[in-house]
């Protein structure tokens, strides 16, 4: 066979030698199997078929045992070299058993091994074809060519160093996931104690229905007055504004009244701090904040002194002419205590059933009208001190409040009356004007000049129950209620109560700013300890007249809620 046949036939084999780098043996397939014995140092069996065999074994189990390291070495453990996929044995490899590695608390998602790339489907090894044995032919003993160092008998299959286990790169100490600061453990939310349910806030309680006689005597009462009554008093209040503060404030202040009135019946005012007597005066006024909370002779928690006080108002009238006077009276003259005495008697005649308050106040509207207001040459005017006199604005106011309640209690007033008190009013009425050009209800005393706030709110009540239209006098309540707001400090009692009065009539609005700025006010400073509790303290400018005064002007501010029916509204 020639050089370049056998070359054609040699095949290539990988020999793996640690640190050798891969060496390729060419085995010539007709090359003398003798030779081959020799050169790894066994002895040849020449013409000898057994020995022919055995060396064919022993080259078989080299064969086989090279290409087990082959696989093992190559295949198996460094597949990156030849790029294929190592194949898995038919017996697994032991592999050591993984030590428990301890468990950090929290555990991070362990990071997964890196594995080899996903290559092609392993393909089986391809294992050398079985070629056909040689058949040994005689042949000249081969001279026996250089061979490479004779390679050790395969030593104990080289257990594959254990390779450390691809440590988990330094696994970054598990970054404690950012625990979650230790909250404290969520506790079951404490159970709300059954509320208790909300007290409501006291409320009044429910009146029960008016009896049939309750309803009959509010039916009676005439409309401006019915809403004083008993059974409606204290709702009407907290519409308009009031309080059960303020229907409190009213009770104790009846309750100091009922406690000091004399034993004739008269409250002796010198004796509640008055400079001078102004007994029967202060008697109509007391008796006027009783009838103004509802009390008759008939009804409340006060009928005996109503009684009382009603008798000697009754007992000082001269049964003539029907003048409510007595000498020695302050006040310079009769005009005052007629007025308010006078005045007393029509409400308590409008409410009750009495013939003899009745008849006391018939005669006293008579003596209004024909005796004491001013008339001369067929005009009138309005009224003063004395009977007769021009007027001016104060004492005209009074009289104007009696009169207007006159018809409820069943007395006619002629028209001519309202007509002269408007004159004198409209003469004392200053020229002054408002942005817009229109004349403002801006009253002086006697005369154009000197208008005061409260002048002005006494004319403008008389004129509002005399002639003129309720939204004619907005724009000069806008003017005064501006200036002149009611503060603790300036006390003036007889003011504020024609305030009370005027707002009410004429714009709910106002009269909520005018109420918001002295109801509390009232409440706040009544006395509420030892022989005082219920009465005011007398100050400001009317302080003289005493501690009488003061407690009906302030029980007379907190009834204007129910104490008239509005009547510009």
């Amino acid at each position: 066979m020639s050089d370049e046949e056998k070359k054609a036939q040699e095949i290539p084999i990988e020999a793996d030698s640690p640190g050798d780098e891969d060496e390729l043996i060419f085995l010539d397939d007709e090359r003398d199997m003798a030779d081959i014995l020799a050169a790894i140092g066994i002895e040849p069996l020449k013409k000898s078929r057994t020995g022919l065999f055995a060396a064919v074994f022993v080259l078989l189990l080299l064969l086989g045992s090279g290409a087990f390291c082959l696989y093992w070495f190559v295949l198996k453990e460094k597949p990156a070299l030849t790029g294929e996929i190592q194949q898995p044995s038919a017996q697994p490899e032991p592999k050591p058993e993984p030590k428990p590695e301890p468990k950090p608390e929290p555990k991070p998602e362990p990071i997964p091994e890196p594995k080899p790339e996903p290559k092609p489907e392993p393909q089986p090894e391809p294992k050398p074809e079985p070629k056909p044995e040689p058949q040994p032919e005689p042949q000249p003993e081969p001279k026996p060519e250089p061979q490479p160092e004779p390679k050790p008998e395969p030593q104990p299959e080289p257990k594959p160093e254990p390779q450390p286990e691809p440590k988990p790169e330094p696994k970054p100490e598990p970054v404690p996931e950012p625990k979650p600061e230790p909250q404290p453990e969520p506790q079951p939310e404490p159970k709300p104690e059954p509320k208790p349910e909300p007290v409501p806030e006291p409320k009044p309680e429910p009146k029960p229905e008016p009896t049939p006689e309750e309803k009959a005597l509010v039916e009676s009462t005439p409309e401006m007055l019915r809403q004083r009554r008993k059974s409606r008093r204290l709702e009407t209040a907290i519409k308009y504004g009031g309080t059960e503060e303020t229907e409190k404030a009213v009770d104790s202040a009846l309750g100091w009244l009922s406690k000091n009135i004399g034993s004739e019946g008269l409250w002796e005012s010198r004796k509640h701090g008055a400079k001078e007597n102004v007994d029967l005066a202060q008697t109509g006024l007391a008796l006027l904040a009783f009838s103004g909370a509802g009390q008759t002779t008939e009804e409340g928690d006060f009928t005996a002194v109503v009684k009382k006080a009603a008798g000697r108002l009754i007992a000082a009238q001269d049964p003539k002419t029907g003048r409510i006077w007595a000498t020695g009276q302050g006040g310079n003259g009769p005009g005052y205590t007629h007025a308010i005495c006078g005045m007393a008697l029509v409400e308590l005649a409008a409410l009750d059933k009495d013939e003899k308050i009745k008849e006391a106040a018939r005669l006293a509207v008579d003596y209004s009208v024909k005796e004491h207001q001013y008339v001369k040459a067929g005009k009138r005017g309005g009224w003063r001190y004395k009977a007769g006199d021009w007027g001016d604005t104060s004492v005209t106011g009074w009289f104007m409040m009696q009169l207007k309640v006159a018809p409820e209690a069943g007395f006619s007033v002629p028209p001519e009356v309202y007509a002269g008190a408007a004159h004198f009013l409209e003469s004392v009425r200053t020229d002054e004007k408002d942005k817009d050009g229109v004349r403002l209800h801006l009253y002086g005393y006697t005369q154009k000049s000197g208008f005061t706030a409260r002048r002005s709110v006494i004319a403008c009540l008389g004129r509002l129950y005399s002639d003129t239209k309720a939204g004619e006098f907005i724009p000069t309540l806008d003017r005064i209620m501006t200036q002149n707001m009611p503060k603790w400090e300036d006390q003036d009692w007889y003011y504020w109560y024609y305030g009370m009065l005027l707002t009410f009539q004429v714009d709910l609005e106002r009269f909520s700013k005018w109420n918001l700025a002295l109801r509390d006010l009232i409440v706040k400073n009544q006395s509420t300890d030892g022989a005082d509790a219920g009465s005011w303290r007398p100050a400001g400018e009317y302080g003289n007249f005493g501690r009488i005064y003061t407690t009906s002007m302030a029980a007379l501010c907190l009834e204007v809620y129910y104490r008239y029916a509005p009547k510009g509204n």
